[in-house]
């Protein structure tokens, strides 16, 4: 008996300190906000300027909601039996659906509007020409794919073509 506490007490030491990743011990990893990020001022400060937003439309949003359950459901709403998993699961879907729609669509207007500024060169600081075509972007996001195209442009000097939409990837 007493081997097999041994052996059972080794399994835990070894999974609490993550001996063989490395890694944080299981119990005490660091909680992640819905963007996946880790907790900080920036991300708290974005998401209270979100339900700020939010706070404004709300009525809104819960008006839309009524129109999709008739439109999902019909005029009574679910059928009697229907599993509360499954509602939420459709709830679920739907949300995923219209955030990414929002997303995409919030990116693809704010691309179509390109500062005079943004012509800027990251390399040289000179003029660049702005591409013909824009570039097409793809990003994987909580809810789904967003896509947009992007304003691309070209200096000369430096012979390289440049995205003025962001400093930083993400941000």
């Amino acid at each position: 008996m007493a081997k097999k506490t041994t052996v059972i007490e080794q399994e835990r030491s070894v999974d609490a300190v993550g001996a063989d990743s490395g890694s944080k011990p299981s119990g005490r990893t660091k909680r992640k906000h819905y963007t996946g990020r880790s907790k900080g001022a920036d991300e708290t400060r974005r998401l209270e300027e979100a339900r700020g937003k939010l706070a404004t439309i709300r009525d809104r949003v819960g008006q839309f909601a009524r129109e999709l359950m008739g439109d999902v459901y019909g005029e009574h709403g679910p059928e009697w039996g229907t599993k509360f998993r499954d509602i939420e699961i459709l709830g679920d879907v739907i949300g995923a659906e219209l955030a990414t729609r929002f997303t995409e669509g919030s990116v693809s207007e704010q691309a179509q509007v390109v500062p005079e500024k943004a012509d800027k060169c990251p390399c040289c600081g000179r003029e660049g020409r702005r591409r013909k075509d824009d570039e097409p972007r793809s990003m994987h996001t909580l809810t789904g794919v967003v896509n947009w195209d992007e304003a691309q442009f070209f200096c000369e000097p430096c012979r390289r073509s440049f995205f003025p939409s962001e400093r930083r990837f993400g941000d």
